[in-house]
């Protein structure tokens, strides 16, 4: 029965995942211009979600899953754009969107660890 739950909560995260990224790259494609990153993101985010399969994780795979579209909603509401004359133009909403996802899986894989440490 914990193998079943395990396995839909994973299956569940890559959905809302998936879900994630086929939203930010077409209909919201025109507000970050960005091809490359998102599907970097997200093949990150499948590994992590893999990883908290195999280690029976309850919290970190749809910590994961969600982080994605909040890390990325996050870095629209606070990016910056700069313009210089050596590089042209350039924006901090990867690097927004990218520490927020790394900074909730970090967190909620303490979360995981604590838990698992205190069943046993």
């Amino acid at each position: 029965m914990k193998n079943k739950k395990n396995l839909l909560t994973a299956l569940l995260s890559l959905i809302i995942l998936f879900a994630g990224y086929l939203l930010v790259r077409y209909p919201l494609f025109e507000t970050h211009g960005m091809k490359g990153w998102p599907r970097f993101l997200l093949v990150i985010c499948v590994f992590i979600i893999a990883i908290s399969y195999i280690s029976k994780a309850k919290i970190l795979p749809l910590a994961t899953s969600i982080s994605y579209m909040v890390g990325f909603f996050t870095g629209l509401l606070f990016h910056t754009t700069v313009v210089d004359d050596i590089v042209g133009s350039t924006d901090n909403l990867w690097i927004i969107w990218t520490v927020v996802i790394l900074v909730t899986v970090i967190i909620s894989g303490i979360a995981d660890f604590l838990s698992a440490r205190k069943k046993n």
